[in-house]
């Protein structure tokens, strides 16, 4: 056998195994709650089910949106026209949506995108190609960026709504594309969650968009999460994770998140490697707190 087939059958035989690995961890993803290094559900302890993770978009037309039109009063009352939705589920043969967060209306207008929970009038994505003429920064200063940030979202939000979010933060040349990018984060009983607000300026000062992430979400939920229930999910989630003793271990701050069923998670991503100069594994763990 020449050099070349054998090369042909070992990597025919490394992608069955591969498409069998992946396969087998979508499936396991879709179950309502996995495990965990052996860890199963009646300990309490879970992968996460965070949505957005392992799920990919797919692009459809709702017959009753269309010819449907939006007028963005934040935007000189531009009137935009529904084009598409974008749907969000876990896999590309499922069609099963998991979560009222997961689709969103688009509407677009001359280099304009607005896109709007499905059937409703929250604003989750907004982006003008080029940037706003009329929102300039003219100072260039993270005081500046947050103040023009508030004055821009108060034009569809609420100011009770822009009251919810804890901690604002200004990064200032976060990216190649934007020059200051202003996040608002909310949290519950001093635990960050999974709703936050991100407004964004290009490299010329300009107001280039906007995203929104669970607007709303826990404005019910959160009632039901008291601090005690938190700090002894994160100590037992903690305690959980440093029992592994894995190499490079390291973590994030826990997040408050939620499942397609409105069930309450505290979440921790962590990573590690198996071995010295192994790749990185990127891990999430959860416990429900409601």
């Amino acid at each position: 056998m020449n050099m070349n087939l054998r090369r042909i059958i070992s990597f025919t035989i490394a992608a069955v195994i591969c498409l069998c690995f992946i396969s087998c961890s979508s499936e396991s993803k879709e179950m309502h709650v996995p495990t965990l290094n052996g860890s199963s559900a009646e300990s309490g302890f879970a992968d996460s089910i965070k949505y957005g993770v392992h799920t990919t978009s797919h692009e459809e037309t709702f017959d009753e949106l269309s010819g449907s039109t939006k007028k963005l009063s934040f935007d000189n009352d531009k009137v935009c026209t529904y084009k598409e939705s974008t749907c969000y589920y876990k896999s590309s043969d499922s069609k099963e949506y998991g979560t009222f967060y997961s689709i969103y209306d688009r509407y677009v207008s001359e280099g304009t995108t607005a896109e709007y929970l499905r059937g409703t009038d929250l604003l989750c994505y907004y982006s003008v190609m080029g940037g706003r003429e009329d929102i300039v920064l003219s100072e260039r200063s993270k005081e500046e960026a947050k103040k023009m940030a508030d004055d821009f979202l108060l034009g569809f939000l609420s100011q009770d709504t822009l009251n919810k979010f804890d901690q604002v933060t200004v990064e200032e040349n976060a990216s190649n594309t934007f020059s200051y990018r202003v996040s608002y984060r909310r949290f519950i009983e001093g635990y960050k969650t999974d709703e936050a607000l991100y407004v964004s300026f290009n490299d010329e000062g300009k107001l280039r968009g906007y995203n929104g992430f669970n607007l709303n979400k826990y404005d019910t939920l959160a009632d039901g999460i008291s601090k005690e229930t938190l700090d002894e999910a994160k100590e037992a989630l903690l305690n959980k994770l440093y029992s592994t003793k894995k190499l490079d271990f390291e973590h994030k701050e826990p997040q408050i998140i939620t499942d397609k069923s409105g069930n309450v998670y505290l979440e921790i991503q962590y990573s590690y490697r198996y071995e010295e100069g192994g790749a990185i594994n990127v891990r999430t763990v959860a416990v429900n707190v409601n």
